[in-house]
């Protein structure tokens, strides 16, 4: 029987504000290899000119709860590619996260 993960630690919650898809990036792509990180609720948009969110290393990502990390395509162009998983090291795990 398949089952999610238990959740990381109330530590790695990140207290970081997601108020835009350059804020996701850029705390994602910064997270130090083998990190546990739980993100906080947030709701954001990606353009066809949004780069991708890229990941290189191992990773085990979620939402502080259930439906409250959204991710949207614009409604008029797409959102093109959200994440890119690149290398040989990038082992990633996604828990909770939307993508629309």
């Amino acid at each position: 029987e398949m089952r999610c993960p238990d959740r990381p630690e109330k530590s790695s919650i990140s207290m970081n504000k997601v108020k835009s898809w350059e804020d996701l990036k850029g705390i994602l792509e910064n997270l130090p290899s083998h990190s546990e990180f739980v993100l906080p609720s947030f709701q954001v948009t990606k353009t066809e000119r949004d780069n991708p969110i890229v990941l290189r290393s191992a990773l085990q990502l979620s939402c502080i709860s259930r439906g409250a990390c959204i991710i949207m395509g614009d409604q008029d162009e797409g959102g093109g590619g959200f994440v890119i998983i690149q290398g040989a090291r990038a082992k990633v795990r996604v828990q909770g996260i939307t993508f629309l």
